[in-house]
């Protein structure tokens, strides 16, 4: 019996049958390809001892003039920022401040519950408020900052106190007392139907959300992007804020900004490009040039506004290079190109048929762009749009998997270390729970499971990658070996390999296994079958248990065509795979 070696092309192809992919990888797990060899990716750790408040949707990596490096996240309801001693900072804008009206609380004895009464509020379910100056009413006195609990009417809500009050008291609180509302929490995740205008006239009740199953309300993603030391911030259709790091306090509206936008984004040149300007889906414009507070275009500045054809909604944009950003919509992509003309910057057609699923699924690495469309290609622009070029290799396995409802969470970011960019998409639930990477030396691709709902590289010199899990936790990849001290479980697959195009059977009875890197115990798991569409009563299976410095691993079996799959899922577990051989011979037919 002779020994031969496994020799399998880099990459996971999720197309086809497993028969017809014989001899290529299956499926991985937390493993990655490094010079066409299968190891096991680096784990993670908590970045931060503790929780944000929220689920983010984007983050930002900066520096502040002093070097330090900060971070800001943004989540349905709170923008923050982390700082060098890993403290968050709550700077989310405020919407409205001022005094309430004499008398504004009603609290009930042994209850916690606080009925605030202000006319034309304006607050929902989730938002933050502040109170101060009341005086006490009920045994109790409302200070500080609270949750929005109910909303019974438009000029009533309710909080929850600390403690219950003592007696009941249905006007209390005074006649200075002083509120500071937070910008209004948006969506955690997309929803069908909407409010006024959605269906048809007459349709439903005043003040009641209407049902469809063709518009789309979608969660709150903030547009985050660094302005020297400073942060510019957008929620999706919302305001331009800016945050100052010198100041501090909360994010402030920027002047004279358009409202109610979808999104923008700061070129190379410093020009703050906003889409859907002022409510217009297609509309872009921009400032004077670092004069964020002139928007109104004349013959004396570089102010501008325009309407672009291409789709029904802007969605996401970067600049690329100098002198050249993108501009992506839901069917196109345009370059926006510094002229320093009359028109100040230039917007060319790059192609249709390749817009992009949500605000964060790109990633730029190399002066190059990589985005997942939404017809489920994977394009890139290096110079023209094109498809990634082993974008088959996984392109209808993530199609067939995706929630296309919540599509818009899709997150993508850029591995340097590892020359990757990875995809992170919903698909069993509504959070981002599956990663799809590719590298971008021989385009080859890897699959997996992990729940991860925002990416940011560091700026400092590792530029390891930062991701936010839907736990509310900030971690820190790349590091370790394994999940924030648990053990990182990791798996590879290999499709059935036959002889002769199995016409033959095959018996095997061993394994050498080499490995440059081996810790903990590896399971091996072999599959026999003699037909493609055996069911699992005609597999012979076999499990063997691979220590490190074990020279070989002993099987007996047969059958026309053979699978593997190895696993680890021990604390500090380990491996890079080298070059195995399986003793194995030809023989005649089992059937």
């Amino acid at each position: 019996m002779k020994p031969f070696p496994i020799e399998v092309p880099p990459g996971v192809v999720k197309v086809d049958s497993e028969y017809s992919l014989s001899g290529r990888y299956i499926d991985t797990q937390w493993v990655r390809f490094s010079r066409n060899k299968p190891e096991k990716i680096a784990g993670w750790e908590k970045f931060a001892d503790t929780t944000f408040t929220g689920t983010c949707r984007t983050m930002l990596a900066f520096r502040d003039w002093s070097d330090s490096e900060l971070y800001c996240l943004g989540t349905e309801c709170k923008l923050l920022v982390l700082d060098v001693d890993k403290t968050f900072t709550n700077i989310t804008p405020i919407d409205a401040s001022g005094t309430l009206a004499t008398d504004p609380f009603a609290v009930v004895d042994t209850e916690t519950t606080v009925t605030v009464t202000h006319t034309a509020h304006g607050r929902g379910e989730g938002d933050s408020v502040t109170f101060g100056a009341a005086s006490a009413g009920g045994g109790i006195t409302i200070d500080g900052e609270y949750v929005v609990v109910t909303v019974p009417d438009a000029d009533t809500y309710t909080i929850t106190h600390t403690s219950a009050a003592t007696s009941t008291d249905a006007t209390t609180g005074g006649a200075s007392v002083t509120y500071s509302y937070e910008l209004s929490c948006g969506n955690v995740d997309a929803v069908y139907g909407g409010g006024y205008g959605v269906g048809t006239y007459g349709t439903g009740t005043y003040g009641t959300v209407r049902s469809s199953t063709s518009f789309v309300q979608n969660p709150r993603i903030w547009y985050l992007q660094p302005y020297g030391e400073d942060v510019l911030a957008m929620p999706s259709n919302g305001n331009l804020y800016l945050y100052d790091t010198s100041a501090g306090g909360a994010a402030a509206v920027v002047a004279n900004a358009p409202t109610n936008n979808r999104g923008f984004f700061v070129t190379e040149e410093r020009f703050i490009v906003v889409f859907g300007y002022g409510g217009e889906p297609m509309k872009i414009g921009w400032p004077e040039q670092d004069d964020r507070t002139s928007w109104t275009p004349s013959a004396t500045n570089t102010a501008n506004v325009r309407t672009l054809r291409s789709g029904t909604n802007l969605i996401a944009g970067t600049p690329l290079a100098a002198r050249l950003s993108l501009l992506w919509s839901d069917t196109a992509l345009y370059e926006l190109r510094y002229t320093g003309s009359s028109a100040i910057n230039e917007t060319r057609r790059l192609g249709t048929d390749c817009g992009i699923i949500g605000p964060n699924a790109f990633a730029v690495a190399a002066g190059a762009a990589y985005w997942l469309a939404p017809d489920g290609k994977f394009r890139m622009f290096n110079g023209y749009v094109s498809t990634i070029p082993t974008d088959e290799d996984v392109r209808d396995w993530v199609s067939s998997n995706l929630n296309t409802l919540q599509q818009t969470k899709t997150t993508c970011g850029y591995n340097a270390a590892n020359n990757e960019v990875w995809w992170i998409f919903p698909t069993t639930t509504d959070e981002p729970d599956t990663y799809v990477g590719v590298d971008l030396k021989d385009y080859s691709w890897i699959v997996g499971s992990i729940t991860r709902t925002a990416w940011a590289n560091k700026v400092s010199g590792d530029a390891l990658p930062l991701m936010c899990g839907s736990d509310s936790y900030l971690y820190q990849h790349e590091t370790g070996l394994d999940a924030d001290g648990a053990a990182l479980p990791w798996t590879f697959e290999l499709a059935p390999i036959d002889i002769d195009d199995g016409s033959s059977t095959m018996d095997l009875s061993g394994l050498y296994p080499d490995f440059q890197r081996h810790v903990g115990d590896i399971v091996l798991t072999i599959t026999a079958k003699d037909m493609p569409s055996d069911a699992d009563d005609g597999l012979e299976v076999v499990e063997k248990i691979i220590s490190p410095g074990d020279l070989q691993a002993d099987v007996w079996m047969a059958g026309r065509q053979i699978g593997l799959k190895m696993e680890g899922s021990t604390i500090g577990g380990d491996f890079r795979l080298g070059k195995p051989r399986v003793l194995a011979q030809q023989s005649g037919s089992r059937r």
